[in-house]
């Protein structure tokens, strides 16, 4: 036997007949054959239709098994690890026997699998206790570099030298390495600026991982601030309300600051200055100025006493013309004097009122008298 049935070469028959000739027999069943022994019947038929037949035995034995099976392993598989060991889906080997059916191979290792080349064993065992097998290269690759965590960035002020800075502490973590140890490429002492320091670690793989840390030396100098420009308004009042707009303050350390003015006013005539200061976390105070004038311009506002029209029997005559009034928005109430007080000629006269204010503006309002004389001192 060389299976479970064995193909067997039968020979050929021979056929002689009264009449025909080149008659061929055929067997029936040809094979293969089972373990035993089987009668095979060769037939042959010749023209007449008669039918001739003769038996011939096959013996099968039962030979013992001592093929193994053969296993083939799935393909080679290369991964990149995800830790210390690595899950890894292996795929299925195939068995062939040649006796039994449907056997199952079974690997030496299902994992995970460390870094490094690992052979898996795949191994099938038949009924008769053979054992064939096959080898699977599972290869687990680290070609990823540690993660590094450098500390945060820092500031520090200095008076000009360098400064000794305290940068804090890094940690690294690998898939397969785990908590490792960085270390930095930083100078003993940091000069004013930026300066980018390195911090790196190398697994048991070679492979290496970095991260960056600022180190930012500034100058303790104080907010350079950024008054509004100059003002020049017209009085409003005896104060003005001007809006004074918006300074601006820039820090080395602290970045932009917001100043504040020392008189936000209201203000008087004439030129004030106004200090814009801020200070900043080191208790430097910066400052700058802003110059606001209030101009006064605007004249007294003057009202003269009402026109007087008259008729007099003897001019000049000699009359209480009134009072005028004036205001100014800055000095309030102000004197005004008229340029003439008589007494008045007959006709008209055009008095002229007069204000000045402390800066010099003058207003000016006029009346009229109208002096007429009477019908019998005309005659």
């Amino acid at each position: 036997a060389t299976g479970v049935t064995t193909d067997v070469p039968l020979g050929t028959a021979t056929v002689t007949d009264d009449v025909d000739t080149g008659l061929v027999a055929e067997p029936s069943p040809a094979g293969p054959f089972p373990v035993g022994t089987t009668t095979v019947t060769w037939t042959a038929t010749d023209g007449a239709g008669n039918v001739g037949t003769a038996t011939q035995l096959v013996t099968v034995s039962e030979a013992p098994d001592i093929t193994a099976p053969v296993v083939t392993a799935p393909a080679d598989v290369t991964v990149e690890a995800t830790g210390v060991t690595t899950d890894v889906p292996l795929g299925t080997a195939t068995v062939t026997d040649d006796v039994d059916t449907g056997l199952v191979a079974e690997p030496s290792s299902a994992g995970p699998f460390p870094v490094g080349v690992n052979t898996v064993t795949w191994s099938a065992t038949d009924g008769a206790g053979n054992t064939g097998s096959a080898d699977q290269i599972v290869t687990i690759t680290d070609t990823t570099a540690p993660t590094v965590d450098a500390p945060a960035d820092v500031t520090v002020t200095s008076a000009g030298a360098s400064v000794v800075v305290a940068l804090g502490t890094a940690s690294a973590t690998d898939l397969v390495d785990g908590a490792l140890v960085p270390t930095s490429d930083a100078p003993s002492e940091f000069s004013v600026g930026a300066t980018p320091v390195i911090w790196s670690v190398t697994d048991s793989a070679g492979n290496v991982g970095t991260a960056t840390q600022t180190v930012t030396v500034v100058l303790d100098a104080p907010p350079v601030v950024t008054a509004p420009p100059p003002l020049a308004v017209e009085a409003a009042g005896p104060t003005t309300d001007v809006l004074l707009g918006t300074a601006t303050a820039i820090d080395d350390v602290d970045g932009p600051l917001t100043p504040e003015p020392d008189n936000p006013g209201p203000f008087t005539v004439g030129i004030t200055t106004v200090v814009w200061s801020v200070t900043d976390s080191a208790g430097n105070t910066g400052s700058a100025t802003q110059a606001v004038t209030i101009n006064d311009t605007s004249p007294p506002v003057v009202v003269a006493p009402a026109d007087i029209t008259i008729t007099a029997g003897v001019v000049p005559v000699v009359l209480d013309i009134g009072v005028a009034t004036a205001t100014d928005l800055v000095d309030g109430l102000v004197d005004v004097s008229p340029d003439f007080l008589g007494p008045f000629p007959v006709g008209e006269t055009i008095v002229t009122w007069t204000a000045e204010d402390e800066a010099g503006n003058e207003g000016t309002a006029t009346q009229l008298i109208e002096v007429s004389l009477t019908a019998l001192a005309s005659s």
